[in-house]
């Protein structure tokens, strides 16, 4: 395998699969190359969420706890 996704934690540390490491045997201390080709940011419920709901209500905030409502019954 040449190309894997990894992902960065909260320390900044680029966290690689479990199997690129046993397939390219890196251990601890190992040093790689590394080549950024992309970089996909991860959005959040908000971000994901936003606009969705225009033009299905006047009011998207009650349309909300509606369909929630809704779901209890």
């Amino acid at each position: 395998m040449d190309e894997f996704v990894g992902i960065v934690d909260d320390k900044g540390r680029v966290l690689i699969p479990a199997e690129v490491r046993d397939e390219q045997n890196i251990g601890p201390k190992d040093e790689i190359a590394c080549e950024i080709k992309r970089v996909r940011h991860k959005k959040n419920f908000v971000e994901i969420c936003e606009g969705c709901l225009e033009g299905f209500a006047d009011d998207p905030v009650k349309l909300m706890h509606e369909a929630f409502a809704h779901e209890e019954k």
